[in-house]
């Protein structure tokens, strides 16, 4: 009996000694993991993501690029902003925050912003969709390096247009010359000042007081560099307008406020489709007529 009591004592100890084993196991495991957890709660951005694996510089410098193609047709090229409608984002206090920066990029922003002691109340469409984590990332570091920089000593490098000339923009609208590039006319989806698209309103929204609202020939020509705007992105990111076209239209368009208008429109589009599907219905109810007669009754009218 003796015996197998100190057996059964050996057995408890040794099984005691295993689970303290595994218990100090867990322990140390559990450890290491809260050890290599971050320190805190909240997500990661995604612009903190992607912007380790580049240095500083190489990423500010593929942001200016980005900012180039996607955002200067409104804030120009630099940051400089047309004053009163684009806010500048040179040397803009508001700039400065990376999370702010980051949170207007991808989702937009409405109403007023001060800037320089200037009111600003245009709407930023996102970009969410348009460019990626990493690329939201680079833009983001080059507006904040652009909202650090002083408007007195940055010089943007922005290239001087040559001297528009409305009459030759009036026939770039029209379609009278050809884009160079292959575009379409604007005429085929606006009208403007004296100029109208078969009398129609409905295809595209009216661009007679387009310059004022994108600041003048400056905010327009801009604009027209790399228009924004969905429907039109497409077909110039292919078929882009020459500097001389932007200067021309950009004339035109600045002097369509003070051009004689028609005090009516008609749409010719609406009123020709239409008449078209009346003359269409007819021809159909006249061939339905002689189509009606079976053939026993055509043999039977000839004689």
């Amino acid at each position: 009996m003796k015996k197998t009591g100190i057996k059964a004592s050996t057995a408890t100890r040794g099984g005691l000694l295993a689970v303290g084993l595994l218990i100090a196991t867990f322990g140390a495991t559990s450890a290491a993991a809260v050890a290599l957890q971050p320190t805190s709660s909240s997500p990661v951005s995604a612009s903190q993501v992607a912007s380790l694996p580049l240095a500083q510089a190489d990423q500010i410098a593929e942001g200016e690029v980005l900012f180039d193609s996607t955002c200067s047709s409104c804030h120009q090229t630099g940051g400089i902003g047309v004053e009163g409608t684009y806010p500048p984002l040179l040397a803009n206090p508001h700039a400065s925050d990376p999370a702010y920066v980051e949170d207007v990029v991808r989702h937009g922003k409405k109403g007023q912003i001060e800037v320089a002691g200037v009111i600003y109340d245009s709407t930023m469409s996102s970009k969410g969709e348009d460019l990626s984590d990493a690329e939201i990332s680079a833009v983001v570091a080059y507006v904040v390096d652009l909202a650090g920089q002083s408007a007195d000593t940055a010089a943007p490098d922005v290239a001087a247009l040559p001297e528009g000339v409305a009459s030759r923009g009036n026939k770039l609208f029209r379609g009278d010359v050809k884009l160079a590039n292959g575009a379409s006319a604007c005429a085929s989806c606006h009208f403007a000042g004296s100029v109208s698209n078969l009398g129609g309103t409905s295809l595209g929204p009216d661009l007679t007081y387009v310059a004022e609202k994108l600041g003048g020939v400056q905010g327009l020509s801009g604009w027209l560099t790399n228009p924004p705007a969905p429907t039109m992105t497409p077909i110039f990111s292919r078929h882009p307008l020459t500097a001389n076209e932007i200067a021309d239209l950009s004339a035109f368009l600045d002097d369509t406020p003070y051009q004689k208008r028609r005090t009516y429109f008609a749409d010719t589009l609406f009123f020709g489709g239409v008449i078209g599907a009346l003359i269409l219905f007819g021809g159909m109810a006249i061939a339905w007529r002689g189509m009606r007669q079976t053939y026993v009754e055509k043999l039977r009218s000839r004689r």
